[in-house]
């Protein structure tokens, strides 16, 4: 083989190496396609299975309903129709339906991204809090469905308890008092004064609760 020969291969090879390691760093970099869950579901990219994660069969040392009906209370399960990986996100405000209506709706109350792997599946748990104080919360044989945003102040109200982390009873009772005008309730089903002035306290709480955290959000946005 000549000199000239010897010297082409080598530049050739040099210039292989060089658009297979910018190749593997384009990739590398390159950041993963994010979408609407509700989109991919209506492009058929996936299988997903939603239902609350609570099981009443394994003991949780629990003094409230954490995990429950607030929390991560929503578990999902994603099984991959595709050979690409995104990442699917489900938007804060998002309403949750059940298949049975002796189940609250709920409500996601915090932006979720997930991964959805090639031809995988995925499974993990999501914050939300019950949208019906009068139905049941959530179990794992409660099954959901993905619906659809929820009005300008249900997303107001819950964003700013997403980004606060108000994903307690408090943030809960605040919720209800916006979808269920929970002072209506109380009147209607006729509650005895003991549980009238709790709940009312409750409520009250999840106000000045909400009003302290908005102010002191502010005071950090000046500085």
């Amino acid at each position: 083989m000549t000199k000239p020969t010897l010297t082409t291969l080598a530049i050739g090879l040099l210039v292989l190496a060089s658009s297979a390691s910018f190749s593997q760093d384009t990739l590398r970099n390159k950041k993963p396609t994010e979408i609407s869950i509700i989109e991919a579901i209506e492009n058929e990219m996936l299988d997903v299975v939603v239902s609350g994660s609570y099981d009443s069969r394994i003991f949780r040392e629990v003094v409230d309903a954490n995990g429950i009906y607030y929390g991560k209370c929503m578990s999902i399960v994603l099984k991959s129709k595709i050979d690409t990986f995104v990442l699917l996100r489900l938007d804060c405000g998002m309403k949750l339906v059940p298949s049975d209506t002796f189940f609250q709706t709920m409500i996601a109350t915090q932006k979720a991204v997930f991964p959805l792997y090639p031809n995988q599946t995925y499974a993990t748990t999501f914050y939300s809090m019950c949208g019906q104080m009068h139905d049941a919360s959530p179990n794992i044989n409660a099954t959901f469905s993905i619906g659809e945003l929820g009005d300008t102040g249900l997303v107001k109200l819950v964003n700013y308890l997403g980004e606060n982390y108000v994903q307690n009873m408090p943030g809960q009772h605040a919720l209800w008092a916006y979808t269920d005008q929970a002072d209506q309730f109380i009147s209607q089903f006729h509650v005895d004064t003991i549980s009238r002035n709790v709940k009312t306290s409750m409520y009250q709480f999840s106000c000045l609760l909400l009003n302290s955290l908005h102010n002191r959000f502010r005071t950090m946005s000046r500085v």
